[in-house]
């Protein structure tokens, strides 16, 4: 796979199947954020089918592939998106994809979505404790799990399940 960082703050990841983890980058000279807080904007080509360690401060767009299948452990921990809106084709959203985004408004899963790792820790969402701008999420019927704290301990969010989701594991 190819990373293309742009002078102009944008990232471009390039290449087949998955992205290198945190210590496969690290090996390659890249570092965890591949530029970290000069990153405003992601674009993730076709052909990337898992994603990890996107971790830049300010970064406040993403563009998903299609051919997505996984978003890995900590992918977007701690970044600058507002909203969350996932292609068709992801299957797993690993633990702390999408953690501690205190400007994270709008959350919304695909139909082929089948695990839901503990990954919009929404808990330590705001740092004055104030209100959490996810007003409500949608678990579409494809999932099959759920990880007991995946919006962390919020009270304040609608959790809607799609009507024929299976309840009883």
């Amino acid at each position: 796979e190819d990373y293309t960082k742009a002078e102009d703050g944008v990232l471009v990841i390039t290449g087949k199947g998955a992205m290198w983890t945190e210590e496969e980058s690290k090996e390659n000279g890249y570092g965890r954020t591949w530029g970290g807080e000069f990153i405003t904007k992601a674009y993730i080509n076709e052909g990337i089918t898992v994603i990890y360690d996107i971790c830049m401060p300010n970064l406040s767009y993403v563009s998903y592939p299609s051919t997505l299948k996984v978003v890995g452990k900590n992918c977007f921990y701690q970044t600058q998106l507002t909203k969350v809106v996932l292609p068709e084709g992801v299957e797993r959203i690993e633990e702390d994809a999408y953690y501690r985004i205190p400007t994270l408004e709008k959350i919304v899963l695909p139909s082929t979505l089948e695990y839901l790792g503990s990954a919009f820790w929404l808990d330590t969402h705001q740092k004055d404790d104030s209100e959490n701008l996810v007003k409500e999420v949608v678990i579409p019927k494809s999932v099959k799990y759920v990880a007991f704290s995946t919006f962390g301990y919020r009270w304040d969010i609608k959790i809607i399940l799609e009507e024929g989701i299976d309840t009883s594991g």
